[in-house]
């Protein structure tokens, strides 16, 4: 998977807005009657799914997803057949971008998706948001400036 250059990030964008992201999967071959889905999770509880079409000219598999601009997601692909979920590759983590490549791998753990509900657990606390401890000096701050 190719790594966004920070020098050609858009910075026409903030963070909240959407922006539509293709999808790209290579190396990868189904059989008849085998779909190819992509699933996507942040740390703030989104999930969404999306089916994914091959490319008449490429080896490739390709979707479209919207996504918070760099927004720090993990997604997985998966493989459904008649049954249900048939195979699954491992979890990747990326920055929403207007592209996501990414090359098939098959996960050795399980096969089991991932889960948002998940990723809030193992999410620790950001370091730079601390609670406001002392309500006492900013009471006081209202008071002198009366606010």
């Amino acid at each position: 998977m190719s790594k966004s250059n920070p020098l050609f990030v858009d910075s026409t964008k903030i963070g909240s807005d959407s922006i539509g992201c293709r999808i790209e999967l290579s190396k990868l071959t189904i059989e008849n009657g085998q779909s190819v889905y992509a699933k996507f999770c942040d740390a703030s509880g989104f999930e969404e799914s999306t089916q994914l079409q091959k490319h008449p000219e490429e080896d490739i598999y390709f979707g479209k997803i919207w996504l918070n601009h760099q927004q720090e997601i993990t997604f997985q692909f998966y493989i459904m057949n008649e049954a249900g979920i048939h195979k699954v590759s491992k979890t990747n983590q990326a920055k929403a971008t207007y592209i996501i490549e990414s090359d098939w791998e098959d996960s050795e753990d399980s096969v089991e998706l991932i889960q948002a509900s998940h990723l809030k657990d193992a999410e620790s606390e950001d370091p730079e948001v601390k609670p406001l401890d002392d309500l006492g000096d900013l009471s006081s701050l209202i008071d002198k400036w009366g606010l």
